[in-house]
């Protein structure tokens, strides 16, 4: 148990490092939690607990556990949904229109500004299947991170070269410092972190 409290801080303490040095914003937010909790501005929602061989997140007032059962199980399962499919867990970045050349010209004001694209648009739909597979992974979001040993086993199996990560609780968040080796991923990969 001592090995596995002294992994864990160990971990923090290089994600700490890393984000004072490559996310200064997110750092400061962190440090205002920190500082909350100290002076009892805030009060913990959630406890960070090592039970029968794997972490989870007790929320403090229900008692009650965010995966309640084995976390490196649970990422290791999130993992395996993600595939190369096009429409598998994932969305265009822009909306794609199917006109025909003889509707462009009927188009009124609201499409200026499409009127080179969309050929473009209607080449691409045209040649490509929703059941195609995807070469390779450019860009990968997480909405909500909880422990984020998740975010290392999809890392592994995509390689991706930015991902976007998005936890609207910041005391969660905290919590995945201790799990999940950011500084590491870092090195590799671009994180955009809000």
């Amino acid at each position: 148990m001592e090995n596995i409290e002294q992994k864990a801080v160990e971990i923090y303490t290089n994600n700490i490092i890393y984000f004072r040095k490559n996310h200064p914003k997110l750092m400061q937010k962190l440090d205002v939690l920190d500082a909350m909790i100290e002076s009892g501005d805030y009060a913990s929602h959630y406890d960070l607990e090592y039970i029968h061989g794997y972490f989870d997140v007790k929320e403090l007032q229900s008692a009650h556990y965010l995966y309640n059962d084995d976390s490196q199980l649970v990422s290791s399962s999130l993992a395996d949904l993600i595939d190369f499919k096009k429409l598998s867990l994932s969305f265009e970045g822009f909306p794609l229109y199917n006109i025909s050349a003889d509707n462009q010209k009927t188009l009124d004001d609201r499409a200026e500004g499409f009127e080179d694209i969309l050929p473009i648009m209607k080449y691409y739909v045209d040649h490509t299947s929703p059941d195609d597979l995807m070469k390779k992974i450019e860009k990968f979001m997480f909405v909500g991170v909880g422990l984020g040993m998740h975010i290392e086993c999809i890392h592994t199996k995509i390689q991706a070269k930015e991902y976007f990560i998005i936890e609207d609780d910041l005391e969660l968040f905290k919590l995945s410092l201790f799990t999940t080796s950011y500084s590491s991923l870092g090195k590799w990969q671009n994180f955009i972190l809000v």
